[in-house]
């Protein structure tokens, strides 16, 4: 079986590739004989596309080709679904092709999201969901010829890629802020003691966006003696806004940022697939994010709060990917 796969844009945003790499491990180990086909996505979402500049662009994941599935992945699920994934699927379904979701999740899970998608699902029918969270399992799940409650595939990350020790670069946390002020150099000393922060102010309110990593303590290297690396998850922003702080990392590929997260001693984000991965190679996290799109954590029975410092059960993990193996394994031969 041939599965076309138009991955989410890697460089628009790095934590993209953690998860569709893992999906695609996932998929081979559940049924060896298929064959994953790495495609363009769509551009819409990644270069924010509206009026005349969508209506220029040209939709390559809509011409599918010779192969015997289709297959999406990622934070799918909300109210641009049909706009954005509507023309591949119905190509698909013209054609009589498979089609397989996974890694599945929303965004706001509110009424008119899940509204908006339950309405494109009944169309399309899917033959595969599995999805990243409990809820948009809940919620979508009947829509499906085969569904499943799984986890994300950026969990996987691990088991694609195990990544090699760097002995001369520890000890080091990774600070990983793209467009907000980084937290106080007592919360990151407070995480690598393994304590909580979730009382300590993380960001200021007066300035947001690039500004807020520009001028923000340029000058902190270290905290507690660790080296702080600061990668970058929006490799294409400005250059000047992205190398504003010392030891900041940036690339269109996400091996390096992967090999950091393994090597790390801790690392404090505001991005989730950041701590997603530090967590998945067993090390402690700090996420400080407000967002329904934490419930991948809780899938994975990771504890969320804000500040607070997460760690994940490596064994119950494992059970809860061997899961998702199985459940694709039994779906992908139907």
């Amino acid at each position: 079986m041939r599965i076309l796969f138009p991955a989410s844009d890697w460089a628009s945003n790095i934590g993209n590739p953690f998860f569709t790499l893992g999906v695609k491990h996932a998929v081979e180990a559940a049924f060896p004989k298929a064959e994953v086909v790495f495609t363009a996505s769509n551009p819409i979402m990644a270069k924010g596309l509206k009026g005349r500049g969508e209506s220029m662009a040209f939709n390559y994941p809509s011409y599918l080709g010779e192969v015997d599935a289709i297959m999406f992945a990622g934070p799918m699920l909300d109210k641009n679904f049909g706009r954005i994934f509507g023309p591949a699927l119905r190509a698909a379904k013209h054609k009589k092709m498979k089609i397989f979701l996974v890694s599945a999740g929303g965004i706001e899970y509110d009424d008119e999201e899940i509204r908006h998608c339950r309405d494109a699902l009944s169309q399309i029918r899917p033959d595969i969901l599995y999805t990243r969270d409990r809820e948009t399992f809940e919620f979508y799940g009947d829509l499906a010829k085969e569904s499943h409650s799984g986890v994300c595939g950026a969990w996987f990350v691990p088991d694609y890629y195990p990544g090699y020790d760097t002995p001369e670069l520890k000890p080091y946390i990774t600070s990983v802020y793209d467009t907000r002020a980084e937290p106080p150099l007592a919360s990151l000393n407070a995480a690598i003691g393994n304590a909580d922060f979730v009382n300590v102010p993380v960001y200021s309110g007066r300035y947001k966006g690039w500004i807020s990593r520009i001028l923000d303590r340029k000058e902190v290297e270290k905290a507690d003696r660790h080296m702080i690396v600061r990668p970058c998850h929006r490799p294409t922003n400005p250059n000047f806004a992205v190398f504003s702080k010392p030891n900041t990392f940036a690339s269109y590929t996400p091996y390096g940022y992967l090999n950091l997260y393994r090597n790390t001693t801790v690392t404090v984000t505001d991005r989730l697939h950041a701590a997603v991965a530090t967590l998945a190679y067993g090390n402690p996290a700090y996420l400080t994010l407000r967002s329904n799109r934490v419930k991948l954590l809780n899938a994975a029975g990771v504890e969320y709060k804000y500040g607070k410092r997460l760690v994940v059960d490596s064994a119950h993990l494992g059970s809860l990917k061997e899961g998702v193996i199985s459940f694709l394994r039994g779906a992908i031969k139907t």
